[in-house]
């Protein structure tokens, strides 16, 4: 099961939101056990982030997502990163499973 997130960033907060992953999410979600496929910015202008989550099944997203945002380290990087104003306004998330006949060296 893969879980894609995107994350709908206000004016002016792109890179802050960007370096907290850089700085301080990637390093929780490996720590965790939150396999990141892949992930990625708007190239059109828009302030919006996407990235691709794999996942066992649904049981294993609601643990892990659970872990992390109880997690302290995640807890005071958010709070850093949001002490000036919310970065993030809306964030959607869309639960998919892999087409069976789809080529898997696709990249």
């Amino acid at each position: 099961m893969y879980e894609l997130r995107i994350y709908h960033i206000n004016p002016g907060k792109l890179d802050l939101v960007v370096q907290r992953f850089e700085q301080h999410t990637f390093h929780i979600f490996e720590r965790l056990g939150i396999q990141v496929v892949d992930f990625w910015v708007d190239c059109s202008g828009d302030d919006t982030l996407y990235y691709i989550v794999k996942w066992a099944d649904k049981a294993e997203m609601d643990e892990k997502w659970g872990l992390f945002v109880d997690d302290a380290e995640w807890k005071a990087a958010y709070a850093d990163s949001e002490k000036d104003g919310e970065t993030v306004h809306t964030i959607e998330n869309h639960l998919m499973e892999r087409l069976a006949g789809a080529p898997q060296n696709w990249a």
